[in-house]
């Protein structure tokens, strides 16, 4: 929580834009770790990239995202926006502990896979995000 305060200071210096492309390219890093310590068997250090993905996200992509829809989108495409959101994270929440098993892809390929999907998102910033 204490690391999500910092985020009001952030938007302000860097931009909705920027903390986004960069926010997402931090949280690939952070999941490329993630998998490369779980790899090794390092648990300590599997905890502490999760930790810096939770600082980097609530800094970043989290607040930003619906900080960006509420500011460019009309009242009725805002619920669409909202939705999509919400959408996301319930599949994320529905499809990731699922894809943790062994007997799928594994804990290291789903975060590996979180990572791919994370240079995406920043690439759909770098690309698609104007400066509201």
């Amino acid at each position: 929580m204490c690391a999500s305060l910092i985020s009001v200071v952030l938007v302000k210096y860097f931009g909705r834009r920027t903390l986004v492309i960069w926010g997402h390219l931090m949280i690939a890093a952070s999941h490329l770790a993630t998998g490369l310590f779980n790899n090794a068997g390092n648990n300590d250090a599997v905890i502490a990239c999760i930790l810096i993905f939770l600082i980097v996200y609530q800094n970043t992509s989290g607040p930003v995202a619906w900080l960006y829809a509420a500011e460019t989108t009309i009242d009725a495409a805002l619920g669409i926006c909202l939705f999509t959101l919400w959408g996301t994270v319930v599949i994320l929440s529905e499809t990731c502990p699922i894809l943790m098993e062994d007997t799928v892809i594994g804990p290291s390929n789903t975060f590996f896979l979180l990572s791919v999907l994370a240079v995406f998102g920043s690439m759909y910033g770098y690309f698609f995000m104007k400066e509201s």
